[in-house]
């Protein structure tokens, strides 16, 4: 654990305390923890019903969703679908498999019909 405090992503803010560089680094870690509760039997329905409303993620946790579909693969068409602006600006759309950046486009499709 020290070891990993002490590279450049955490910083110290005081004694014993550290915290991340970068909010996008917390959303990723975030992120890739929650993939393993899910494949530990975690409904990600849970997860979404904590992440915002209908599914749809609040604006300050658009990032953690937006990481989501990279570590909950079975599911990644579903968390695209929420918020595939999100997904784009927020997350790593290119480590998306080839038929996940296929459902990414529709999506913005649809959603750029809508809005």
């Amino acid at each position: 654990m020290l070891a990993a405090l002490s590279r450049s992503v955490f910083s110290s803010v005081e004694p014993n305390v550290a915290t991340y560089v970068h909010r996008t680094i917390a959303e990723y870690l975030g992120a890739r923890w929650l993939g393993k509760r899910v494949a530990e039997g975690l409904p990600l329905s849970r997860i979404q019903a904590l992440l915002g409303v209908d599914c749809h993620p609040s604006p300050s946790l658009r990032g953690l969703h937006a990481w989501l579909p990279i570590f909950v693969p079975l599911q990644a068409t579903a968390l695209i679908s929420r918020d595939p602006v999100g997904v784009l600006t927020y997350g790593d759309a290119a480590a998306l498999p080839p038929s996940q950046k296929t459902d990414l486009i529709k999506a913005l499709a649809d959603s750029a019909a809508e809005n």
